[in-house]
């Protein structure tokens, strides 16, 4: 198996489906400590997040809650118990967008998620951008979360189209990722 892995690079990855679908592309992990996810590797194409009111800060830091966006929320899905309790019992943070979800919808998210294996996202954690995250997964373990974000007023505004590129991605990671570990089974 060693063979058949040694050319999957998450970067390469990350880079391919952002040539092939533009937009942003991030790796988000669970932080080591509280609720919280840590982008470990993007692709961001010709963007600069300045141009749309943001700062690398706002997408690329621990800082970044659960509690909001596709990333978070499908992180969310595969996370011990404790852990959604400390994002749910979070407030909404101020700079989320108008998509951003109360804890009746994001726990009807989060079964959603488990079921069909991706996370949408709507103005949710940022305004005036929409995504796709799907998880890369070690049996039901998340290792991480594959988001695809673009502008909401680029493209036909519907990201629903591209699930299945982003999902590919997710896999290969956790192809490359798992390949010759033993998979963990069920944990959360």
């Amino acid at each position: 198996m060693a063979g058949v892995t040694e050319h999957l690079d998450q970067h390469q990855i990350l880079l391919d489906l952002q040539e092939t679908l533009g937009g942003i592309v991030v790796f988000y992990s669970l932080a080591p400590v509280g609720a919280r996810r840590v982008a470990t590797d993007y692709a961001k194409g010709d963007y600069n997040p300045n141009d749309f009111g943001m700062t690398a800060f706002d997408m690329f830091t621990v800082g970044c809650s659960l509690r909001t966006g596709a990333s978070g929320r499908a992180l969310l899905a595969y996370v011990p118990e404790d852990i959604r309790e400390i994002a749910l019992a979070e407030p909404i943070p101020a700079t989320a967008g108008p998509g951003a979800m109360d804890n009746k919808e994001l726990l009807a998210s989060i079964e959603e998620i488990r079921a069909c294996g991706y996370a949408i996202g709507r103005q949710e954690c940022l305004p005036g951008w929409n995504s796709v995250a799907v998880p890369a997964l070690w049996g039901n373990t998340a290792l991480g979360v594959v988001l695809w974000l673009r502008p909401a007023d680029e493209g036909s505004g519907d990201v629903t189209d591209h699930v299945e590129d982003v999902r590919k991605a997710a896999e290969l990671i956790s192809f490359a990722a798992t390949a010759g570990r033993r998979n963990p089974g069920p944990t959360a």
